[in-house]
């Protein structure tokens, strides 16, 4: 891959997915859904991953190939597939890439939520009743848990079960984002976000009265053989 700017990549060289795909039966074109090259997609910014979460994962790494063949397909997906089969087809693809379990449908939740986020209507309304739901269920489990209440506990607990009915027929992506995504990864992300924006606001201040480090040498690309 060539480097645009900061964030964004070219593609040169062609990726090619020989794997399980789950949607086996489901799709008519699906050898057209596994590649992606440089006609394909002119630029990536790999996985978006926002920045309080790249502790849990990078933008680059072992799932690069899978990001960039989901990419190709999200949000213009081939016609008779949908952006939900493309959303299940990366999991497949992390799968064979050697993403453990946990990881991999957690970012099979994160990238389904996004897809019915975009979707509008009735998918974000179900999202946002969702998110209200599981925060508050977290929030009344953590409180049911330190007073013992093991009854209010076991109902906060079940819940979930009933409000992933919201996700339609990526339910399992609620299960996943309700149980694991809302304790392991929001708080934590939330928490990395505090302190991401701080340190900001600290270099920001500092910065302006930093001297150029750039004064007296060349850039990169202008310098050397």
């Amino acid at each position: 891959m060539r480097q645009l700017d900061r964030r964004n990549f070219a593609l040169e060289s062609t990726i090619t997915y020989l794997g399980e795909t789950g949607l086996d039966g489901d799709v008519e074109n699906l050898e057209l859904l596994r590649s992606v090259g440089p006609d394909d997609l002119e630029e990536t910014d790999l996985a978006s991953v926002p920045a309080p979460f790249r502790w849990w994962v990078n933008t680059y790494g072992v799932h690069t190939p899978a990001a960039l063949i989901h990419d190709r397909f999200i949000p213009s997906p081939l016609d008779g597939v949908t952006d939900a089969q493309v959303d299940r087809y990366f999991r497949f693809m992390l799968q064979d890439l050697g993403v453990r379990w946990a990881k991999r449908w957690l970012m099979w939740a994160a990238v389904a939520f996004r897809t019915r986020w975009e979707a509008r209507g009735p998918k974000r309304w179900s999202l946002i009743a969702w998110s209200v739901l599981a925060l508050l269920g977290s929030v009344v489990l953590v409180g049911a848990l330190i007073d013992g209440n093991e009854v209010l506990a076991t109902v906060a607990f079940v819940a979930p079960l009933l409000a992933s009915a919201l996700w339609g027929r990526q339910a399992g992506a609620g299960l996943i984002a309700a149980y694991f995504g809302f304790p392991l990864l929001l708080f934590p992300g939330v928490v990395a976000g505090v302190f991401l924006v701080l340190y900001l606001a600290v270099e920001g201040i500092f910065g302006l009265f930093a001297r150029d480090d750039r004064a007296g040498t060349e850039s990169f690309l202008g310098s050397g053989d």
